[in-house]
């Protein structure tokens, strides 16, 4: 059991690593970059086949973030639509371990809204760049609690964009 916690403890401690590689987070000047935009595009980053196998897909992800941000009056670009206008996206970044000593998973979700930005000394050349983000971890052995992860995740996005942007 001492091997499993030790596994464990490491495999956190490079899913914390791989998140923290992120500059924006959600506070007070990352939602200001929140305003006055319309829709987002949303891509679900790499998930690995053996999760998808187990049950939980980019599909069903994609899916489930949308309709949230539909519902809650954000507009869903489709990708032609998005790069059209060179809009903002919605990015859904997982990392997903199985294990096999304890039987479930160590998870990580990244939520970040990507979108262009242009530097103050060359503003010719765009750069699409992270200002908003939010994320968690966790361990489950029921692989759709990372789903209703991620949806309270995009929650939080939500109620970003609402603020700065009330109806």
């Amino acid at each position: 059991m001492k091997k499993a916690w030790l596994i464990l403890a490491v495999a956190v401690f490079v899913f914390v690593q791989m998140g923290s590689l992120g500059i924006a987070s959600d506070d007070k000047y990352a939602r200001s970059t929140l305003k006055g935009f319309t829709g987002v595009n949303v891509i679900v980053r790499y998930l690995d086949p053996d999760i998808e196998k187990d049950g939980l897909t980019m599909l069903q992800i994609t899916t489930d973030v949308e309709l949230k941000l539909r519902l809650a009056g954000i507009k869903v670009l489709a990708l032609t639509e998005m790069r059209k206008k060179a809009l903002h996206t919605l990015v859904i970044d997982l990392g997903i371990l199985k294990t096999k000593s304890f039987k479930g998973y160590v998870y990580r979700i990244d939520v970040s809204l990507e979108q262009f930005v242009y530097l103050k000394r060359n503003s010719s050349v765009p750069i699409n760049f992270s200002t908003w983000s939010t994320g968690t971890l966790g361990i489950t052995t029921d692989i759709s609690d990372i789903r209703n992860a991620v949806e309270n995740q995009v929650d939080i996005f939500i109620n970003a964009y609402l603020s700065v942007n009330p109806k």
